[in-house]
């Protein structure tokens, strides 16, 4: 039996699911793609915010931060009709306070030149 997923799960669920974030330094994180009602569900984790298109445009990121630290702010940058592409990720192996510090501010230092590398 071969291992892995198959049909309609393996098209909408993993091929968006994992991406990896490339910095301007070169350094990458991958992130976890989140329904945004399951945000809640995460803790001391890192978010975040990008806007996708399926067109020729690349995946922005427009918003990145502790969990903790969303709230209605980190919305105001983004353009109404961008907000119905959002997509949510979350970076999960940042355990300590400082180690998610490093990873928002290696992201957010050059942002708009932070790209999705890689879908998994």
């Amino acid at each position: 039996m071969p291992l892995g997923a198959f049909g309609k799960f393996a098209d909408e669920s993993l091929r968006n699911r994992f991406c990896y974030w490339q910095s301007e330094s070169g350094a990458r994180y991958i992130f976890s793609q989140i329904a945004p009602d399951d945000i809640s569900s995460f803790e001391q984790c890192i978010l975040l915010l990008a806007t996708e298109t399926n067109g020729d445009t690349p995946t922005q990121l427009k918003w990145i931060g502790e969990i903790s630290d969303l709230s209605p702010n980190a919305f105001k940058d983004i353009a109404p009709a961008e907000i119905e592409n959002l997509t949510v990720y979350v970076h999960l192996l940042a355990g300590s306070k400082r180690e998610r510090q490093q990873v928002i501010t290696d992201l957010s230092r050059d942002a708009g030149k932070e790209t999705c590398l890689l879908r998994a």
